[in-house]
């Protein structure tokens, strides 16, 4: 979560990446002029007196999947975040707007949902969409999907932070499962995957900042989505071969894949090519990891799958020559 330390860093980076200003629409959006001035009763606005509480924590539950959430206190956090212009994008005011648009934790009130809407700001496209998004909740029947900050995004900045968002929701169900496969696991066995996850993460990051397109505002999320897409494969080769799916493969197969092409050119760009050390430490990795968990698997066969994989991979990129 946006609480801890690798979720904090995780959305400056994003928010880096992202290179635009969260801006003050009242200027840009006719209609804020207006809603701005709506009052807000005086008995809603009791700030929380925890110093450290975060809205979006309390809002979206420790999971981020709603589970656990606590709209009541995810309120009051929110209006210390407001009083103290917390300047985040999932920050008091865009929390507020989300509590009284769904009538989570206090009532319904869509023109105060409007008032928050103006005062999150983000890009004037986005605004003017949560605008008629909350028009027609006014119309809404019950059980409607909830309104969500997400739900009208326009810009590389909050595209950049919703996909972070949506990343921590997976990267928490990945956990679950995995804790789950790893359950019986024997001490060494254990040993063994935490030196597999250790050049796992080494390469991921790598990979991630190098060998995904970094132009356009929009660069965060497409860091964020190729991140998800990497851990989503590596936990299904792991599911895989706890459902005794594994890999097969001779030294000859081996040699026939790692003379894949490879002829785009990309692995000469210096960013790739640091990539592709962190890759063949992640792929030895999976060897060690192999021999300790699932010795009857050759180590051709795991070098043999985990190259066809990468060779896939080089294939799509288009990174220039360096």
């Amino acid at each position: 979560m946006r609480s801890s330390a690798r979720g904090f860093c995780l959305a400056l980076t994003l928010l880096t990446l992202a290179g635009v200003a969260h801006a003050d629409v009242a200027d840009d959006e006719p209609r804020c002029a207006d809603l701005l001035k709506i009052a807000i009763p005086a008995a809603d606005k009791t700030a929380s007196t925890d110093t450290k509480c975060v809205a979006e924590d309390l809002y979206y539950g420790p999971a981020g999947n709603g589970v656990g959430a606590d709209p009541v206190a995810a309120r009051a956090c929110a209006w210390r975040e407001r009083d103290a212009k917390t300047d985040e994008a999932f920050g008091g005011p865009a929390i507020l707007m989300m509590l009284y648009a769904n009538g989570a934790g206090v009532k319904k009130n869509i023109p105060l949902a409007k008032r928050f809407a103006c005062e999150a700001g983000g890009a004037p496209a986005e605004v003017s969409g949560r605008l008629d998004h909350l028009d027609g909740l006014t119309q809404a029947a019950a059980g409607a999907t909830p309104f969500d900050i997400c739900d009208d995004i326009t810009s590389g900045y909050m595209s950049g932070f919703c996909a972070a968002r949506e990343g921590r929701i997976q990267s928490n169900q990945r956990a679950s499962t995995l804790a789950s496969i790893m359950k019986s696991w024997t001490p060494e066995q254990r040993t063994a995957f935490a030196a597999l996850r250790k050049a796992t993460d080494t390469y991921f990051e790598i990979s991630t900042a190098e060998e995904v397109d970094q132009s356009g505002t929009a660069r965060g999320a497409m860091a964020e989505g190729a991140r998800q897409a990497l851990e989503d494969r590596f936990l299904a080769i792991l599911a895989h071969c706890e459902k005794g799916e594994l890999p097969t493969g001779t030294a000859a197969d081996y040699k026939k894949a790692d003379a894949g092409d490879t002829s785009h050119g990309t692995v000469k760009a210096e960013g790739v090519r640091r990539a592709e050390v962190a890759w063949i430490k992640f792929r030895d990795a999976w060897v060690e990891f192999g021999k300790v968990k699932y010795p009857d698997v050759s180590a051709d066969a795991w070098r043999t799958d985990l190259t066809r994989e990468r060779t896939e991979d080089l294939k799509e990129l288009t990174f220039e020559n360096s």
